[in-house]
């Protein structure tokens, strides 16, 4: 997981883009550096999917819930690679806290959604 090769570079820049600095995101550990400097930023797949995590992540980092998805306006993630991430890519389509969100596009190895209305 901390071991991941760095997102093409192109389309990280066209990704972050589309982010405002007024954003909360939710951003899996390839971009979510690129994103630190923002009030709510949360690890994906948190808030929308409850799973057991490959780091330590304190109670807090883990919630699942409306109130901490409300505060969530743009989740970018890599392109599913393999089974696993491709099953939690449709746990979060099928959260119900992520109703609201759609597809902007696909950036290079990055997808990135955002909330309809934000």
């Amino acid at each position: 997981m901390l071991t991941q090769d760095a997102p093409e570079p192109a389309g990280a820049r066209a990704a972050l883009r589309l982010i405002r600095p007024s954003d909360g995101v939710s951003a899996g550990s390839r971009m979510g550096p690129h994103l630190a400097e923002r009030n709510v930023l949360t690890m994906y797949p948190y808030p929308f999917v409850d799973l057991e995590p490959q780091i330590p992540l304190s109670a807090a980092a883990r919630r699942v819930d409306a109130a901490t998805a409300a505060q969530i306006d743009v989740v970018v993630m890599s392109v599913p690679g393999d089974i696993a991430s491709q099953d939690i890519l449709e746990k979060f389509i099928a959260s119900p806290h992520a109703r609201d969100f759609r597809l902007q596009g696909q950036f290079g190895d990055l997808l990135l959604y955002r909330r309809a209305g934000s």
